[in-house]
């Protein structure tokens, strides 16, 4: 009995056998099955990831504008378009777009006259681009800017004797921060080129906040805005194509730390103004460190084919607080000065273009004579005026922009601000390379009277020459 189930056990064992290595084989092919689908799966999650990569590359290309834009040459040249999500710093005037080949439309250049409004201008193409193009309108962007500056001057001064130098004589850092919507911040470094307290000027390299302040308004949404920090209050308009600063400004710009609120019509034409309020370094004896100084500007601008310009007219009560009037003396200007009464200012300005041709003229003036024991000329107290009368003719030289500006320039009653009665000036700009300027500038001063005297308060007295004196200025700037 035994030896017959033998065989019948052996082949039992070889079926088990035989059906144990066909289900192995079966297993080891579903394996390799599902190794191959799981390496399948992982490439296709590959090529997903990478698609959607594209995917969101493009709709970053798309929300930040690329075109290309002419260079005042006519040249055309790619534009750089960053990702806003990677690139939140810039320093081209605008996103997307290369500044103009001489620099006029970076930050640096901005006039410090209204600079708050020009600077919500830019942020207002930046959004209005970026909505033509289908983008974003509103990101968080630092825009950087800056200059260095340098000069080479002949002076021969009213005595005849005649002085060289090269130096140094402007080194600058601007930030502007487009926060959100409705807030844009500005703060601007400038270095000093003056001595000091050192006799060396190159170990002198003083650096200090010019300008900061703060800015709330959206030009897209309301023409009001309002500003709050350190700037030039918007009393006169300073423009020149000139080296050197016009008389104007040299008599009458003010910057303090004061408060503004201004409007502006919608567009590139028509009317804006705005009001301020400071606190300012002189007053009255009764009513010092009080925020008692204001002041008023309205302008108008207009623009038709070939004819473009702007006129406005300008108020403060106090111009006692004028840079060129607080350089005047030997008292400590971390303290009020005391005045026997204010002297308020009223000034007009006008700017034409016709293409090629540009006048200027702008009048300053104070309303009424400083007492004489705070500013004099003469006997009497002084009432100190200024006029910029500028022509500038622009061309191209040597394939490159280029302007030739000739300027008079007069001040009454401002000997004590040792400034000259009559100014003629001449200067030739041109922008040999992109973001550069090269001018080359002849003055001509005229003093005042030899029997003219005049005093300033903490100043000593000052007399005329009757003379004049002549200044050959070669000046280069970057700007970026």
């Amino acid at each position: 009995m035994t030896l017959k189930l033998l065989p019948i056990a052996a082949a039992v064992g070889l079926l088990s056998l035989t059906t144990f290595s066909a289900r192995a084989a079966e297993d080891s092919d579903v394996s390799a099955l599902i190794q191959k689908i799981n390496a399948r799966t992982e490439q296709l999650e590959d090529q997903i990831k990478a698609l959607k990569a594209q995917v969101q590359n493009l709709k970053q290309q798309k929300s930040i504008p690329s075109t290309t834009n002419k260079t005042s040459k006519g040249q055309e040249k790619a534009a750089f378009a960053p990702s806003v999500v990677g690139r939140p710093v810039v320093t081209s005037p605008y996103i997307g777009h290369r500044s103009a080949f001489d620099g006029s439309d970076l930050v640096v250049n901005v006039s410090s006259i209204n600079e708050d409004l020009r600077l919500l201008e830019q942020r207002q193409k930046i959004e209005n681009t970026a909505r033509a193009q289908g983008g974003t309108e509103h990101f968080p962007v630092l825009e950087l800017s800056g200059l260095v500056e340098a000069q080479a001057l002949y002076n021969k001064n009213y005595s005849g004797l005649s002085t060289t130098d090269i130096d140094l004589t402007g080194a600058e850092i601007d930030s502007v921060a487009y926060l959100q919507q409705w807030v844009t911040g500005f703060i601007t470094f400038n270095y000093d080129n003056g001595a000091g307290t050192k006799s060396q000027r190159t170990t002198n390299s003083n650096l200090f906040v010019n300008k900061a302040f703060i800015t709330v308004g959206d030009l897209n949404h309301s023409g009001f805005y309002g500003t709050v920090g350190q700037f030039v209050v918007p009393f006169g308009r300073y423009s020149s194509a000139q080296v050197s600063s016009p008389l104007t400004q040299s008599v009458f710009r003010i910057k303090d730390r004061a408060l503004l609120l201004g409007y502006k019509q919608p567009g590139d034409t028509g009317f804006y103004g705005s009001g301020y309020i400071y606190r300012g370094s002189t007053d009255l004896a009764d009513s010092t460190g009080k925020v008692n100084k204001w002041g008023a500007n309205l302008g108008y601008a207009f623009k038709s084919d070939e004819l473009s310009g702007k006129l406005g007219a300008s108020y403060v009560n106090n111009i006692a607080d004028s840079d060129g009037m607080q350089a005047v003396g030997s008292e400590e200007k971390d303290k009020n000065e005391t005045l026997e009464h204010r002297v308020p200012g009223a000034g007009i300005r006008g700017k034409l273009t016709y293409k090629p041709f540009t006048a200027v003229a702008e009048y300053l003036t104070a309303t009424k004579n400083f007492d004489a024991l705070d500013l004099s000329f003469g006997d009497a107290g002084a009432k100190p005026s200024a006029l910029q009368l500028e022509g500038i003719y622009a061309f191209n030289l040597m394939e490159r922009p280029g302007s030739l500006a000739v300027a008079y320039g007069q001040t009454k009653d401002a000997l004590a601000l040792h400034l000259p009665e009559k100014r003629y000036s001449i200067t030739l700009n041109s922008n040999l390379f992109e973001n550069t300027l090269a001018a080359l500038e002849f003055r001509h001063d005229i003093d005042y009277g030899s029997n003219d005297r005049a005093f300033g308060k903490g100043a000593t007295n000052t007399e005329g020459s009757g003379k004049s004196s002549n200044r050959i200025t070669a000046y280069f700037a970057i700007y970026w």
